[in-house]
């Protein structure tokens, strides 16, 4: 009896693994779907995942002037910077992301997103704010060429 449910535990978590829905390989040739993809990875705590939607031309992050790119032209925003920004951000606070509008022309895009916070305290309350994305067609993929920083997103 006990190997029966044991047997039954391991079939069920292997069909949720195998039934598990992956990412529709088209998702990540539309610069919404980039975004998307972009957005889940840092909610996710994904960085490395997130990085790689991200442009070697990304503007760098924050107000300030820019700073020059890295040796590999990334932008000043290092990895390693970027891995603690997600983790940092990671869990903070509950939002709701939806794209509100897609701007295609020619080899960029720009994808506007609304991002609602909703609050933790007993009271409740939600306050939201828009993130203008730009992105660029490089080498047959659309990467992330504005501000990659995580807590735009949280």
């Amino acid at each position: 009896m006990v190997a029966a449910v044991a047997l039954l535990t391991v079939v069920a978590l292997v069909s949720l693994l195998v039934t598990r829905p992956a990412r529709p390989a088209g998702q990540l040739k539309t610069p919404d779907g980039v975004v998307t993809a972009f957005v889940l990875a840092v909610q996710a705590g994904n960085a490395a995942e997130a990085w790689s939607y991200v442009s070697p031309q990304a503007a760098p992050p924050g107000p300030s002037l820019p700073a020059p790119p890295d040796k590999a032209g990334r932008p000043s925003l290092t990895r390693d910077e970027f891995q603690s920004e997600v983790d940092g951000a990671r869990g903070q606070q509950r939002s709701r992301i939806r794209i509100v509008s897609v701007s295609p022309t020619g080899d960029t895009a720009t994808v506007v997103l609304e991002v609602t916070n909703f609050s933790s305290s007993p009271f409740g309350g939600a306050s939201s704010h828009t993130v203008t994305v730009t992105l660029a067609r490089q080498g047959g993929s659309w990467l992330i060429t504005s501000d990659p920083s995580p807590w735009q997103f949280t």
